[in-house]
This record gives structure tokens, sequence and C-alpha cells, in this order.
């Protein structure tokens, strides 16, 4: 049975475009408001051909005439925006409504939909299936991945000469260098540069730019010495969520671009890695499923607990039931049965080939994401396929070459394959970039340091592992204690049947057949029963 459709007036779009606009969700977004409102008008009126990145910024939003798409990206963030409110708003609040109104990718030109209560008959300017297509793929409150934005404002020059120059170069440089990590969206600096934090009020600045965060500081150059102090903002609350000074001296000319780089590195990694400050307090903090906020793997990460960790794994497969073509969430399932497979005392290789699975479903849907990246190398990793796992290595870490936690995360990598000066190399430029290892980074420094037999400092690094204390791990220790003429108490409890499934647990992440055995070795000599290696 079908059923009749309204025809598509103008009158009805109208109608429902100030529906949009009354939307609690737009009025307290003026910004995608008056982006909403340009692009409808304009082709209604039929001035679709006009509807571009530089009309959109100058008519729609009141952006200055010299505007530069090519160097602003403002207007494209604030798209994908609005293409998730819209879509948002239709699967829950709008799901009743007779015209639809959506911005299909790639495009900016409005897609005008009408369908009827029923079955749907629809009368489209465009297919339908375009917004079938974007729900599918972001359904809302079910699983939201939308990413925190932040603003690098303007820094204060409170040099007695003027340092504009450098100020400048310091802003541009800082923006470009967290543009790099996945976990952030990051205005562009020319969109930001006119604004003065000292003049501007926060709830402006969140008005305009739509921004989570705002990075911004002072700058003191006297007699060779640079002092740069520098804050991380929340724009909601007005809260200092970090602040850190930076002093460098002896500078000159020669060596200014140098001191740059190593402070905007070291900014960078702290603000937006992995294990960085806006990562951690915004890991997954839309990610729902059926009203249960669900923890990023990071949870198992810092206190591994199996039982954590298999339901970790459950709720992320069930989010991925909702959302099975977003790439992070698929990135990160991948990660999780990998882990899983590292993890585990039993041998377990289907895991293995799930999460190679996944992996390479995550970079075919987007090959430049470093989630996906990481994840595949993993794969070639775990399965000992040192070729592929090298190509990996290097094709992840060039999407990022100064991010902490992918040096850290692909160093362990190189040491578990037998490469311990490259790995530990990659581990120093790690630890140099980030005053917090990761855990990846202290299990490799841990075992680096075991191979070159500084029990001691492996002993040391094993025990900041703590209470990341996986298998792998407590059998690691006996063995350290074994040449550390520490025996094995026949008190002390294995968890569960690791004595029987030692070799396994072991030959599972060392590919490096030297280092096996002699990992073995310091648990026999500890006083535990196993076999040789093979």
């Amino acid at each position: 049975m079908k059923y009749s459709t309204p025809e598509l007036t103008p009158e009805l779009v109208r109608k429902q475009l100030n529906r949009l606009l009354n939307q609690d969700e737009l009025k307290r977004s003026p910004v995608l408001a008056k982006f909403l409102d340009y692009v409808v008008v304009s082709k209604l009126e039929g001035r679709a051909d006009e509807i571009k990145d530089y009309t959109i910024a100058v008519k729609g939003l009141g952006r200055p005439a010299d505007f530069n798409p090519q160097i602003d990206s403002s207007v494209r963030i604030h798209a994908g925006r609005l293409r998730r409110t819209l879509i948002e708003y239709y699967l829950e609040k709008g799901k009743d409504d007779l015209v639809i109104i959506i911005i299909p990718k790639g495009t900016y030109v409005p897609v005008f939909n009408a369908k009827a209560t029923g079955e749907v008959d629809s009368q489209q300017v465009y297919s339908q299936n375009e917004f079938k297509e974007h729900a599918r793929v972001r359904p809302p409150y079910k699983i939201g991945l939308m990413k925190p934005v932040l603003a690098v404002l303007p820094f204060h020059d409170l040099s007695l000469e003027p340092s504009n120059f450098f100020l400048t170069a310091f802003g541009e440089q800082l923006n470009t260098e967290i543009s790099r990590f996945e976990n952030i969206s990051v205005i562009s600096y020319y969109a930001t540069e006119h604004f003065n934090l000292v003049r501007t009020e926060l709830k402006d600045i969140r008005n305009q730019l739509e921004v989570d965060y705002i990075l911004t500081g002072s700058l003191r150059i006297s007699n060779g010495t640079l002092r740069l102090n520098i804050q991380l903002l929340i724009v909601d609350s007005g809260n200092i969520l970090w602040s850190d000074t930076y002093t460098r001296q002896e500078l000159t000319l020669e060596n200014s671009y140098d001191i740059l780089d190593e402070i905007v590195r070291k900014v960078a990694n702290i603000v937006a890695d992995d294990d960085g400050i806006i990562s951690d307090l915004n890991r997954f903090k839309h990610l729902e499923d059926k009203g249960r906020h669900l923890s990023h793997e990071v949870g198992y990460t810092y206190n591994y607990d199996a039982e954590k960790f298999k339901a970790t794994v459950s709720a992320i497969e069930n989010s991925y039931d909702d959302a099975n073509s977003n790439v992070m969430v698929i990135s990160l399932l991948a990660t999780l049965y990998l882990d899983q497979y590292a993890f585990s005392t039993c041998d377990e290789p289907q895991l293995l080939a799930k999460g190679k699975e996944f992996a390479a479903r995550a970079i075919h849907l987007d090959p430049r994401n470093q989630h996906a990246k990481k994840a595949f190398a993993w794969g070639q990793i775990l399965s000992g396929e040192k070729e592929k796992s090298l190509e990996a290595i290097e094709r992840c870490i060039a999407l990022n070459p100064t991010a902490s936690s992918v040096l850290g995360n692909m160093g362990l990598g190189m040491i578990l394959l037998g490469d311990y000066q490259t790995g530990y190399s990659m581990l120093r430029r790690s630890q140099a970039l980030h005053q917090r290892p990761s855990v990846y980074a202290k299990f490799g420094l841990a075992l680096y340091h075991y191979e070159d037999n500084n029990f001691e400092e492996s002993s040391k690094w094993l025990a900041r592992l703590i209470p990341f204390d996986i298998p792998f791990s407590c059998l690691l220790k006996l063995s350290i204690n074994g040449y550390m003429n520490y025996p094995f108490a026949a008190d002390e409890q294995l968890p569960g049947n690791l004595t029987e499934e030692a070799l396994s647990t072991i030959g599972r992440i060392i590919f490096d057949r030297q280092l096996v055995n002699k990992i073995v070795n310091g648990c026999k000599m500890a006083g535990l029963a196993l076999k040789e290696a093979i």
C-alpha cells in the first residue's frame, strides 16, 4: 500500500526550515543556524550554484571579504557539524516530519525530500537514500563519536620589543601539529587570529567558532631568554584545564626554530595525543549503548582485569551493530581482538584473524586513519610477519611522526620483532615528547633492558606497569627474579592456568627465539617447572 505525499513547495520547505531553526540544538549554535538558513534560502531562490565555501562564510556567516577557504577550513567543519545535527534530529525528534532537509557529503547544497507517514512514497529533489545512508553511518545517541574541537588563539606579546613574527609562527605551527592527531578537530589558525581573549567573551567565541577548548597564553623575550606561558581552557566554564611555562635561554635567530619545534611538539602531545589531556577527559564521552556510558580501551590498559576486558569487548561489539561503518569503532574493535589474543593465556588464533579482518576493513574505509593504521600494524606484528610489519609500522608513523603514543606503540612492536635498537630509539623519542610514558612504552622499555641483561632496570619499568598486570608480565617478572636469584616462592600463585600455558603465552608475542628461551630459562631458574622452549 502506498500513501500520498504532500506537494513539496517552497512554502513547505520554509516552514520546515523555521521548525529546525527553533530546535534547541540550533538555538544554541548561531553559526549552524545561519549556515542552514543561508544554504536553504539560496537554493529556494535559485542560487544553488552560489553555495560555495567563500559565499557561505562571507554572505552567510558574516566573515570578512578576505576570507580564504584554502587556508581556513571553518566552513567545512561547520558543515560536518550541521550534517550530524540534522541527522540526529530526523532520527529522533523529527522522525515524523513530512519534509526532510539534509546536506549530503561532498556538497553544501541542501536536499529537500517529502515523505508520507506510512510507507514512504517520496517526491524528491535528490535521492532519499542519501539521507538513509547518513543515518546508517551515524545513528544518534547510540554511538556518537564527535571529536572535541579546539582553537589556538593568538598569544599575548609581553616582550619589550615586538615578537609578532615569532608568535605567528608559533601559533601556526602549533595549530598544524595538533591537527595531525586523530582525537581532536582544530579550527584553522587563520580563522581565529582576529580573536583576542581579553576583548572577547568566552561565550562569544563558543557561539562563533563552535569550540570546546581554547589554547592561548603569553610570550616574553628578554636578553636572549624566552618565557612562554600556555593555558588550556574549557570554553563552557572558563576553567583552566592545564597550564605550563617553558623557559629557554640563549635564544638566537639561528636556534629559534629548533626551540619552537621542541615546544610545539611537547605541547601538542600533552594536549592531543591518545594519552593527552583532552583525550583523557573526552575519551568516548559520547559513546553510549542503550543509555549506558562505555569506556575506551584505556580503562583496561591502565588497569587490566580479565572481566573488565571482556565487558569492554562485549560493549564495543554491541556498539558495532549500530555503527558498522564507523572507522573509529572498527579500529577499536580490531585493537580489542588483537589485545585479547596477545593478553590471554590461551592461544585463540580466531581472535588474531578477527582483529586483522577488522583492521583491514578500517584501512579500506579510511586509509589515513591513525587508529586504523596502528591496528593494522599490530595485526602484522602478532602474525610474526616481519617484513609486512616493518612496512605497516613505517606507514603508521608517517601519518604523525611526532606523536608520542604512536612512537611508543610501534617501538614496542619493533622490540617484539627482535629489532631492539630501532625499537629503543622510538621509545626514547616517545619519552622526550611526553612526560607520561604510555603502557606500551613502559612495556617496551622493560623488555629492552631485560634483553640487555639490565634486570634491575627492567624490573623498575615492569613495576611501573602495575596495575596493568597481564599474564605475560607475570612471567617476565618471574624470569627477572630467576636471574636476580629471587626464587619462586611455593605459596605464590600464577593467574589461571599460566603454568601450563607459559610457553604459548610467551611465544605468542615474542618473535625472537633467543629471547623466548631466555625468558623460559629465567622462569626455570626461579623454580617454575617448564618445558624447554621450542
